[in-house]
């Protein structure tokens, strides 16, 4: 339950337009719900379309407030890139708490003011409850489906530029056969060191505080452990085409052979292996513009001039 709860979820639509849309959409489903439906049974007659519209309105100003002013007073915590199935869930449920204690406010005040304010709160979370089930579902639905598809969409991007990258340093290989490759060094925390040909790397796993390098030798994947933290090996490295895609990751962009996107996000497949590396929700959209970037990049130098 846990793991389902950790898991990322999108922020509604990540987009304040989107997100306003949204809002308005929902508030004009409630005016219309309560008008067709007849729901407020507990009423002594039956509500106008004005009186159903300040439902609507109290639904728009609740929600607004949730959605859209919320996160800018509260972005650390709001943090959309952090967000996830357990946050969706209180805060989808601590809006429609708030959302039918103002509905029992518009009751007691304005429409029910012969009932006591404990018939109209039960009320009000009564008919909360019939009249959000149905938007809520469908609305987590979409949401999810929305954040996969995105993810699919641009893993293939991704995998799209992957490709122009690996084809252009094949053909860089072939025109710098007699060339020698650039070497890098790795220092740790004694006097062991790790020279290897930069080309060569595949990617480095931290592993508390010493780290794991992987590289190919004769097409076989050798690995050393270091005595260095990731942040003392990234440091090193110091190389554009080595991304950090993870707390725990370092890879080299040559060494993915494919992006694959789904609802939790993105893993990398290495290269002629069976490693792979998960992308923090945090690094994939950086990830995946650093190697459209690369790839536009070797484009450009490769370009007939």
């Amino acid at each position: 339950m846990n793991k389902v709860l950790q898991s990322p979820f999108p922020f509604f639509l990540n987009d304040e337009r989107k997100n306003l849309l949204f809002i308005t959409g929902a508030s004009v489903y409630v005016v219309l719900f309560m008008t067709f439906f007849h729901t407020n049974y507990h009423h002594t007659h039956e509500l106008t379309f004005g009186e159903n519209a300040i439902f609507g309105l109290v639904t728009f100003v609740t929600l607004f407030a949730s959605v859209i002013v919320l996160p800018r007073i509260f972005p650390h915590a709001m943090d959309p890139v952090q967000w996830n199935v357990g946050k969706y869930l209180a805060h989808m449920l601590g809006t429609l708490a708030v959302l039918g204690f103002m509905s029992a406010l518009v009751d007691h005040f304005f429409i029910m003011q012969e009932r006591t304010w404990q018939e109209n709160l039960l009320h009000a979370y009564r008919q909360t409850a019939i009249i959000s089930i149905i938007p809520v579902t469908l609305t987590s639905l979409i949401l999810r489906n929305n954040m996969l598809r995105q993810n699919l969409l641009s893993a293939l991007d991704g995998n799209r530029d992957i490709e122009k990258l690996r084809n252009l340093e094949r053909d860089t290989a072939n025109d710098n056969q007699n060339t020698s490759p650039a070497l890098l060094t790795l220092y740790t925390e004694t006097s062991e060191t790790l020279t290897l040909p930069l080309a060569d790397l595949l990617f480095v796993r931290a592993d508390d505080n010493y780290s794991t390098v992987f590289w190919k030798t004769d097409g076989t994947i050798t690995r050393k452990l270091l005595r260095a933290n990731l942040k003392h090996i990234e440091a090193q490295i110091g190389s554009t085409v080595v991304i950090r895609c993870h707390r725990s990751y370092l890879v080299h962009a040559a060494a993915i052979s494919n992006i694959s996107g789904n609802a939790n996000g993105y893993r990398l497949q290495v290269l002629d292996s069976e490693h792979s590396i998960p992308v923090s929700r945090a690094k994939g959209k950086e990830i995946l513009e650093t190697i459209r970037k690369m790839s536009e990049q070797e484009l450009l130098l490769h370009s007939p001039r």
